[in-house]
């Protein structure tokens, strides 16, 4: 949760706590929500840098029969707003961890 301009706003995950640097919003998907899914991101990704969020990272976690299709999803989400990060298979979850260590984000090393 985000507290701020006098609303609280959510936030799956927030670095640090206390005043975020990074947000990450998780959702699990399929195609038939995906286009919904990626405008709730884009109004998330607006109101968390109005925020002073520096970092916003999409965690979209796709289901095992759209895994061919990986470049495909991600432009689709980077071509409705410029995330930070999109995160779109478990596997990929390492990649927000060296995201987090290249930013400098503390605790992350």
């Amino acid at each position: 949760m985000l507290q701020c301009g006098g609303k609280r706003r959510e936030i799956d995950c927030a670095v640090p706590r206390d005043k975020p640097v990074v947000a990450i919003n998780v959702r699990m998907g399929v195609e038939e929500d995906r286009a919904k899914r990626i405008k709730e991101f884009a109004a998330e990704l607006k109101e968390a840098k109005e925020c002073g969020v520096k970092y916003f990272i999409v965690a979209y976690l796709v289901p095992e029969h759209e895994k061919g299709k990986l470049e495909e999803i991600r432009a689709e989400f980077l071509k409705e707003a410029p995330f930070d990060l999109v995160v779109l298979t478990r596997e990929e979850l390492e990649l927000l961890a060296e995201s987090l260590r290249e930013w400098g984000v503390l605790g992350c090393v």
